[in-house]
């Protein structure tokens, strides 16, 4: 699962699942044992984070959306992962 991106000790993973279908843009954010899925737009699909990571993250999506977009793009089109800064960028 390759790693895309990680800021205050949360690490974001975006992949592909074989022979599933993936009809919405995401990526996977896990800390400490915890995972959370979450679309492009905000949408919570799966999962959950400590309120203050979960913060965290939704306000990275928000600001880095054309960018996850591009990057899921990118994997999903040329198996390229493209790295995203986080927050502290």
């Amino acid at each position: 699962m390759p790693l895309i991106s990680s800021f205050l000790g949360i690490l974001v993973y975006m992949y592909q699942e074989e022979n599933k279908p993936h009809f919405k843009p995401h990526v996977h954010a896990r800390y400490r044992g915890q995972e959370l899925s979450i679309a492009h737009d905000g949408e919570v699909l799966a999962g959950g984070l400590p309120r203050k990571q979960q913060k965290a993250v939704e306000a990275w999506v928000a600001y880095r959306e054309d960018e996850i977009l591009a990057s899921w793009a990118a994997l999903n089109e040329d198996g390229i992962v493209v790295e995203i800064k986080g927050l502290e960028a």
